[in-house]
C-alpha cells in the first residue's frame, strides 16, 4: 500500500479563473447507482491525541508536498495562504470521511456534515476550534487518483440588471444614505465614549453586531445577529410582550403599509426562535430545507437601514431608546434613501458550492482505500491513530 507521502499532487491544465459550480453541476459525476467516496478535509491544530479512526473515518498527517499544492491553489484564492503557510510544526492533517452517494456533490454534502460534527465535538476539548481549509480532496473508491475542490457553505451573489438605469435609484439611495450619516460618523470619531448618550451607544452596538453578522460563515447566525441588532434599537432591554412591541414600533415607521409590515416583522421574529431557543442555526439531513434564512436577510437589511436612519435623525431629541420611539409617529421616512434593492439586482445567498481547482492528487486512492479496508490493523507510515 502507498504511504501518503508517496501520493503526488498533479496539476492538470489550469484556467485563469476557477469555475463555480453547484452540487449538481459540471464537476458532479452523475451515476445511476451509488458509489463509495472518500472525501478529505484539511484541518490545522488538531492534536493527534484527538484523532479518531473507524471503518468510515480516519485522520492522516499531511505530507509537505501537499501543503505546497495548497499554496499553489492559494495563488488564485488568497485566503488560503494563511492556512497553508509553512510553520514550525507539521500541524495540517487530512480528515477523511468515507460515504456512499450517487454523485460527487452528494458525497461532499454527507462528508462535510460528518467531519463537521467531529470538529464540533473536538472543539469542546480545545481552547479554539481547529481551523478547516476551504479546500477538500475527493476520490471515488477504486479510482487511483483524487481531485482537489474548493468549497464554501455561504456566499452572496448579486444579479446584474438588464438595464444599468435600473440601478440608478439604488445607487442614489446609497449616496444619500452616506450624506445623511456622515455627521454621525464624524461625531463617533471625534467624541469620547463618555460623551455619548444611551441611544448613541446603542446605535454603535447595533451597527457593530450588524457588521459581525455579515462576517459570519452561517446564514442562521447572520440572521439572528441582524435581528438582535434591529431588536436592540427597537426595545432595548425591554422583555415584556417583546415580539408585539417590536412589530408595532417598526410598523409605525411605514404608516402607508403599517399592517403588512407588522405581520412581516412578527413572522421574522418567530423565525429566529429556532436559532435562539433550539440552537438550529444550521440544518442537517432531511431538515436541511426547514429554514432558508438567507431568503429573509435582505429584508432585515432593509429594516435595519430604516431604523438606523430614524435613530440617527433623533439623536438631538432623544437620549434613550424609549424616548426615541415616542417620536416615531412624527418622523417622515426619506423614501429616496430607505428603498428596497431592485429585483433585477437582487442578492441571493448561495449554499454549498464547489470550485473546480483543476488539480489532482495522484496515488491517494490506494492509500485511502487500504486505510478503510484494514482499519483494525496499524497502517505503516500513515500516522493514523485510534482515539
Amino acid at each position: 500500500m502507498r504511504h501518503p507521502h508517496q501520493s503526488e499532487p498533479v496539476k492538470s491544465r489550469r484556467t485563469s479563473l476557477f469555475s463555480l459550480v453547484a452540487w449538481a453541476n459540471a464537476i458532479v459525476i452523475m451515476t445511476e447507482e451509488t458509489s463509495v467516496w472518500n472525501v478529505g478535509f484539511f484541518v490545522r491544530k488538531l492534536p493527534a491525541s484527538r484523532w479518531i479512526r473507524s471503518a468510515t473515518f480516519c485522520v492522516f498527517q499531511l505530507p509537505d508536498n501537499v501543503r505546497e499544492t495548497l499554496l499553489e491553489i492559494a495563488e488564485e484564492h488568497r485566503e488560503l495562504f494563511h492556512f497553508a503557510a509553512p510553520s514550525s510544526e507539521q500541524d495540517i492533517c487530512l480528515v477523511v470521511a468515507r460515504v456512499t452517494a450517487k454523485n460527487e456533490g452528494e458525497a461532499v454534502e454527507l462528508a462535510r456534515h460528518r467531519v463537521g460534527h467531529y470538529i464540533d465535538g473536538v472543539s469542546l476539548l480545545l481552547d479554539e476550534p481547529p481551523p478547516m481549509a476551504k479546500v477538500l480532496v475527493i476520490q471515488r473508491s477504486g479510482d487511483a487518483d483524487g481531485a482537489f475542490r474548493q468549497f464554501d457553505d455561504k456566499g452572496w451573489m448579486t444579479f446584474n440588471p438588464k438595464s444599468k438605469g435600473e440601478l440608478k435609484p439604488w445607487d442614489h439611495s446609497r449616496e444619500q444614505l452616506f450624506v445623511r450619516l456622515r455627521p454621525f460618523f464624524i461625531q463617533v470619531i471625534e467624541e469620547g465614549w463618555d460623551q455619548h448618550s444611551e441611544l448613541f451607544r446603542q446605535i454603535l452596538f447595533s451597527a457593530r453586531l450588524f457588521r459581525r453578522a455579515s462576517e459570519t460563515a452561517s446564514y442562521g447566525l447572520e440572521y439572528l445577529c441582524k435581528w438582535v441588532a434591529l431588536e436592540a434599537l427597537t426595545v432595548a432591554g425591554n422583555t415584556k410582550n417583546k415580539g408585539a412591541t417590536v412589530a408595532a414600533r417598526i410598523a409605525s415607521l411605514f404608516p402607508e403599509n403599517r399592517e403588512a409590515i407588522c405581520v412581516e416583522v412578527t413572522e421574522l421574529w418567530r423565525r429566529r426562535h429556532v436559532i435562539a431557543h433550539e440552537a438550529k442555526a444550521e440544518f442537517f439531513g432531511e431538515a436541511a430545507t426547514e429554514n432558508v434564512f438567507q431568503l429573509y436577510i435582505p429584508r432585515l437589511d432593509y429594516l435595519n437601514t430604516a431604523i438606523m436612519i430614524f435613530a440617527v435623525d433623533h439623536l438631538d431629541k432623544a437620549a434613550t431608546v424609549s424616548e426615541l420611539w415616542a417620536l416615531a409617529n412624527t418622523w417622515i421616512r426619506p423614501k429616496d434613501i430607505v428603498i428596497e434593492r431592485p429585483k433585477g439586482a437582487a442578492r441571493w445567498g448561495v449554499e454549498r458550492f464547489l470550485l473546480n481547482c483543476n488539480v489532482g492528487w495522484s496515488g491517494i486512492g490506494a492509500t485511502l482505500d487500504a486505510a478503510f479496508a484494514e482499519f483494525k490493523r496499524p497502517i505503516q507510515g500513515a500516522k493514523c491513530s485510534a482515539g
